[in-house]
């Protein structure tokens, strides 16, 4: 199919990436006709295509806007003449490989982060090429179908590739999906990753977490930054890859007993737990995910007299978790170990405190009030403010008992 379409000739432009595209009053003209001959016309539009990633650079630092534009450029395209997406794709790794080379010829001040990028997706789109696929993602709201695409394992395998290598210099033999779970706007996939490294085989456990709006790139430069911080008390998920279009991150969890058993818990586990918060907060990294008490504060739909009983309390913003339950962490053996890869973000340390604090008075008073002291006593931290969050959470939770 690929081999047959690379045979098909009719006149292109040659060169037809968005410089040589003029548009003024509502007319568009094009220029620079040294290239035109005879040729497939899939070449013009991933020309077209890939030559958007560079503004969408130097604008967002990702690929968002040029995937905006590319799935309207094909929609119109399709309305006038047929579209083969494998050659498309093909045309569009090498479209992304000439950005890559231009990022460098131009010494932009992130050559280096654009260059892997731009690579990584002309990786992908060889490999939807070469797989028999006959849809690709795409940008719009509502439009994109994320559960197809992370099914894929040409697709994941494609994306975790680079890290498997880096990271272990291994080869991957296999990826099966083994199943998704879809709980309001979040999308869950669980893989079985088989790896070849010194010619062992081992097998992983690798997870995908897909959601609206999620910033896949600053998740993962300051969980990357996190784990090369070395934290001897907390251990975060390893980041294999991310797909910015599909708001999908691939990773490896911890591994052990979960906190919400209530057999692993007792006074030296309550310590461990406050001392890996504490030694989060201290953690000198760029969070590039941040959020206001303000935010926070809304985000947990407090009634207008609570808000503004709060309104004098200083927004602290350090490293911490987010959204963590105690199903959510696990007992490692060493370390205390976070299974969420989105849970890392800078805002205030007492949200997370106090989560834990009102969880853990559920499952034994005497633990709560050993966790509530060894955190205070790490981190220096306010009691009364920690106990303003505690009734904040607890009356969160009746409210959600109630409904």
């Amino acid at each position: 199919g690929i081999q047959k379409g690379l045979c098909i000739s009719t006149p292109i432009h040659g060169d037809f990436h968005h410089a040589n595209v003029l548009v003024a009053g509502g007319c568009v003209q094009l220029i620079d006709f040294d290239e035109m001959g005879m040729g497939d016309p899939m070449l013009d539009v991933a020309r077209f295509i890939g030559s958007l990633a560079l503004p969408s650079l130097r604008m967002f630092s990702d690929l968002r806007l040029s995937d905006l534009a590319a799935e309207r450029v094909l929609a119109s395209y399709a309305k006038t003449a047929s579209i083969d997406e494998r050659r498309l794709f093909l045309f569009q790794s090498l479209a992304y490989v000439t950005s890559a080379a231009t990022t460098f010829r131009l010494q932009r001040p992130t050559w280096r982060e654009d260059m892997v990028l731009l690579t990584r997706r002309a990786h992908q789109q060889i490999a939807l090429a070469e797989a028999k696929v006959t849809r690709r993602p795409v940008a719009t709201a509502g439009s994109l179908d994320v559960a197809f695409w992370l099914a894929q394992p040409d697709y994941v395998s494609l994306t975790i590739k680079p890290h498997a290598w880096a990271s272990r210099k291994a080869e991957i033999a296999g990826i099966e999906l083994q199943g998704q779970e879809s709980h309001k706007h979040k999308l869950k996939s669980r893989y079985r990753l088989q790896l070849i490294a010194n010619g062992e085989r081992i097998s992983l456990p690798l997870r995908a977490l897909a959601r609206k709006r999620l910033q896949v790139r600053a998740l993962q430069r300051q969980l990357h930054a996190a784990r090369k911080a070395s934290l001897s008390r907390l251990e975060l998920p390893e980041i294999w890859g991310t797909v910015q279009p599909l708001g999908a991150v691939f990773y490896t969890a911890p591994a052990g007993t979960r906190l919400s058993e209530p057999t692993v818990w007792n006074p030296a586990m309550a310590s461990r737990l406050a001392a890996a918060l504490a030694e989060l907060e201290t953690l000198k990294i760029e969070c590039g995910r941040s959020r206001s008490l303000a935010r926070s504060l809304e985000l947990l739909r407090l009634n207008e007299s609570r808000v503004e009983c709060l309104d004098q309390m200083i927004d602290q913003r350090v490293p911490t978790l987010t959204g963590v339950e105690l199903g959510q962490l696990v007992d490692t053996g060493c370390r205390i170990g976070v299974t969420r890869p989105d849970a890392l973000i800078k805002a205030h340390p007492l949200l997370a405190a106090a989560r834990i604090a009102v969880e853990l008075a559920a499952l034994d008073a005497g633990t709560a009030t050993g966790f509530r002291m060894a955190y205070l006593d790490a981190t220096g931290r306010n009691s009364n403010d920690l106990a303003v969050f505690e009734t904040i959470f607890r009356e969160k939770a009746c409210t959600k008992l109630q409904s």
